[in-house]
């Protein structure tokens, strides 16, 4: 097994061309709002010493246990923080678009338009692939209510959508107080800044087990020696 270390934009981002996925007898999504809180105070906590030292900031978020084949990455452990964070993503991404809509703002489309092609989905692929697909259950669910753009307003069959739900819902709760009342032009930034944040100031500890793709994207952090 391989340890190395990878951000969350460099394993979900455009330049890693295969997606994430879960084997099929992977749990379903189970973080209650503790845990979803949790993360969410130690970003906000650790944004302060990502604006000042961004090139050095790194919060360590935890391991995960992947698989690799040429074709895709199956996640076998860790799939809670992943989700957690392309919830976040998603959260962000609709946020840009809910204050473009009420102040028309060019920066807030752009950035809205970037997470997705560029975090949630994988850009120009046909038919469309994403970045993260959770296990049988929740897959369906999450696709509609959080990877679709705009998502839609589906029945929360199970708990564990149920609790993608309320990750959903606590995380947009928190991140539409810190831009309300701020002018578009600062709310762009706020939630640029939150996502630059996410995706380059949190890492992940990536353990490959199996054999490895030598010419994957990923081989510089995932594969190398």
């Amino acid at each position: 097994m391989t340890p190395r270390k990878v951000s969350i934009g460099e394993i979900l981002g455009e330049y890693e061309r295969r997606p994430l996925i879960l084997p099929e007898f992977q749990r379903p999504y189970s973080w209650e709002k503790t845990q979803v809180a949790t993360f969410w105070g130690d970003l906000n906590t650790f944004r302060s010493r990502y604006e000042k030292h961004p090139v050095d900031a790194t919060y360590f978020l935890g391991p995960v246990v992947v698989m690799e084949t040429k074709k895709e990455i199956t996640v076998l452990d860790g799939q809670q923080r992943l989700a957690t964070a392309t919830i976040l993503l998603a959260v962000l991404r609709d946020t840009a678009h809910e204050c473009n809509a009420a102040n028309p703002f060019p920066e807030l489309d752009y950035l809205a338009r970037d997470i997705q092609r560029e975090l949630i989905e994988k850009k120009d692929t046909s038919p469309q692939a994403y970045s993260l697909s959770l296990s049988e259950l929740d897959e369906p669910f999450f696709l509609q209510s959080i990877k679709s753009d705009p998502p839609l307003i589906t029945k929360s069959a199970l708990r564990s959508h149920q609790l993608i739900r309320r990750a959903y819902d606590y995380l947009h709760e928190e991140i539409s107080s810190l831009v309300q009342g701020e002018t578009p032009h600062k709310q762009a930034a706020h939630l640029k800044r939150l996502k630059d944040v996410l995706t380059k100031g949190v890492s992940l500890v990536a353990i490959r087990e199996g054999p490895g793709n030598s010419d994957s994207v990923l081989s510089g952090s995932l594969a190398s020696p």
